[in-house]
């Protein structure tokens, strides 16, 4: 026997004795290798000097917890160099965390995920200068996996050298996807015309991963990120159709 559940318009038929199926999370496709959620405040936590416990409004971000099965920790040791919580900046006045440009970042040193990848974002350049980089995963040699802005605001998908392929100013929220093979990358912009790099090179193997700048610390941007999320697979168009959609549907990105 069914019954009929009906949940903000939506109706689903379930078996009685049963919970309806389980909605869609990353987690829900294989090779989740980083899952990074502004929304999740158990995973947002500041340092007491004693112990980590979730961040409030304002408050520095000393670690970002992975949800993926890998449980990585993104994370900063200097206190001056902690990005913020912001509970109402992020998208639809929602939660996100905030990096002043200066000098916040966070870290996580191990080849967390491998090629080929697809990054998914949801972020905002509040501000921007030339090369501010958002993510990059080398700290020397050629950066096959780097979100970099210029000085016009644009944002670009580079490996080894500045791309020429500039997409439109992230100055509101949106929804970003970067595809990385061992021999080309492409970048999508929800909001914008989709442009893309490609570079006949082999990517070498991440070394670590940077969010607010470049892996040797440097070229840091100005940006709120609300969900950062990485599967160490190429995806095809029905594969990031799932997930763009899970994110539009929780943060109201385009």
């Amino acid at each position: 026997m069914t019954t009929r559940i009906t949940t903000r318009g939506t109706t689903r038929l379930t078996t009685r004795g049963t919970s309806p199926a389980p909605s869609f999370t990353p987690s829900s496709i294989a090779n989740l290798a980083v899952w990074l959620d502004a929304m999740d405040a158990s995973t947002v936590l500041r340092d007491t000097g004693s112990g980590f416990v979730p961040a409030a409004n304002g408050e520095a971000v000393a670690r970002w917890v992975d949800k993926s099965a890998n449980a990585h920790i993104l994370a900063q040791t200097v206190s001056g160099s902690r990005p913020l919580l912001s509970t109402s900046a992020g998208p639809s006045s929602g939660r996100a965390i905030i990096f002043d440009g200066a000098d916040d970042f966070l870290t996580k040193a191990a080849n967390i995920f491998t090629i080929p990848c697809t990054v998914y974002m949801v972020l905002k350049q509040i501000t921007w200068t030339n090369n501010d980089e958002v993510w990059d995963t080398r700290n020397s040699g050629l950066r096959p996996r780097m979100l970099q802005s210029t000085s016009s605001g644009q944002i670009r998908l580079t490996g080894g050298v500045p791309t020429t392929n500039n997409v439109q100013v992230l100055d509101t929220w949106d929804l970003v996807t970067a595809i990385i093979t061992t021999t080309a990358q492409s970048l999508q912009i929800n909001n914008a015309t989709p442009g893309t790099a490609s570079m006949a090179i082999t990517p070498a193997t991440p070394t670590t991963l940077n969010i607010g700048c470049n892996a040797a610390g440097i070229g840091h941007s100005n940006i709120g990120i609300a969900e950062y999320i990485v599967y160490s697979a190429g995806h095809d168009s029905t594969t990031q159709a799932n997930v763009k959609n899970y994110l539009k549907a929780k943060w109201g990105t385009p």
